[in-house]
């Protein structure tokens, strides 16, 4: 490890693993249907937990414009990251035909084995768009002062988060899975990272250990409050009136979609904590290294249509908390299992980069790639 990564600060790297479990889980409780499936207190607890841990998505592409905003757009880390994505697709259609899990037709063995095929994996479809697009988002960034860049948030959040809540998406459809959400979250973390909210006027005489209490609390408020209201929504669904039937339907439909205003709220306050953390662990940067291997392996299409069905098949209606801790105990399972595989790819690729040939057409490929 170099001495860059070493004097790296720790906090937005603890950020990343905590966002990346939070993930697992969050799909955990997604493809197991357990909201819809389970009644009573599991039915509370899991649907709390999976409203305050909907942040994951928007922290880390918030993360992206709070470091990205003043940095030249590299083409290199949309061909390592392709590389990485091509690697796991790979590895899984390999190992889905030697164990049999299921059936692949040929056209699908090609369109899972190309380069380009990252239809598992949704979030990197629009994580590369994004990164493309930085060199002008950054442009704007650059000229735009401090007011200019406030009101263009300001609006974008009527426009894309506030508007779509309060119409159920029929006068602007965005539920967060949109690269104009994406281009908005980026806008918002850039601005959180050009004007550090440790110089604001409000915040400029508050002790750390009172901010981060504060963002701790206001995290897990607009969570709450998201949850109070979902719980509501269902409520009215219940009332037999087809006009607070709508109200409900529309607060339902809204709250836990990663565009809802509570949820970006609480996911700016979830920023805001890791912020006010401040330590150097070597651990800690080395874990959060591996997390992206975690995600692509715990969210290949192969790995969740097997495993969810298999794991959670006899139950049809969840009771009992011994189901939630099931979930609990894959998603750590899954997430150890991710970092594993994530490590010994990055020891392959290590070796292979060692093969004369293999350099050679890096260093070919590198000087291609840095004079685009």
């Amino acid at each position: 490890m170099t001495d860059r990564k070493l004097k790296r600060n720790s906090n937005f790297e603890l950020m990343r693993i905590v966002s990346m479990f939070m993930i697992v889980v969050w799909h955990g409780l997604q493809h197991t249907n357990m909201i819809y499936q389970s009644s009573g207190t599991l039915s509370l607890v899991s649907t709390f937990l999976y409203i305050i841990m909907s942040v994951h998505v928007n922290s880390f592409v918030l993360l992206t414009g709070y470091f990205q905003y003043n940095k030249i757009m590299k083409p290199k880390k949309v061909i390592n990251l392709l590389g990485q994505t091509w690697f796991y697709n790979i590895m899984f259609v390999v190992l889905t035909i030697i164990f049999g899990v299921s059936t692949l037709s040929g056209l699908e063995i090609i369109e899972n084995t190309s380069i380009l095929s990252i239809n598992n994996y949704w979030f990197i479809n629009y994580y590369i768009v994004l990164y493309l697009l930085t060199p002008f988002l950054n442009k704007f960034i650059e000229a735009a002062n401090r007011k200019e860049h406030k009101k263009v948030i300001l609006l974008m959040f009527l426009c894309l988060s506030v508007l779509p809540f309060i119409t159920r998406q029929r006068m602007i459809a965005n539920n967060g899975l949109t690269i104009i959400s994406f281009l908005f979250l980026y806008l918002v973390g850039a601005y959180l990272g050009k004007y550090p909210i440790k110089e604001s006027y409000h915040f400029r005489n508050i002790s750390n250990n009172k901010k981060q209490l504060l963002f701790l609390i206001l995290f897990f408020f607009f969570g709450f409050v998201n949850f109070i209201n979902y719980q509501f929504g269902n409520i009215l669904l219940d009332s037999g009136n087809s006009i607070i039937q709508s109200v409900g339907q529309t607060i339902t439909t809204g709250i836990i979609g990663f565009s809802s205003p509570f949820v970006v709220l609480a996911s700016i306050c979830y920023l805001l904590f890791f912020e006010t953390l401040h330590f150097k662990s070597k651990f800690i940067n080395r874990i959060a290294g591996l997390t992206f291997g975690v995600y692509l392996v715990h969210e290949n299409s192969y790995v969740f249509n097997n495993l969810y069905s298999r794991v959670f098949s006899p139950i049809t209606e969840y009771t009992g908390c011994r189901v939630l801790l099931k979930i609990l105990f894959v998603a750590v399972i899954l997430f150890l299992i991710g970092m594993i595989v994530e490590f010994i790819r990055q020891r392959i690729t290590i070796l292979l980069l060692k093969i004369p040939f293999i350099k050679k057409l890096k260093f070919k490929l590198s000087s291609y790639v840095k004079d685009f």
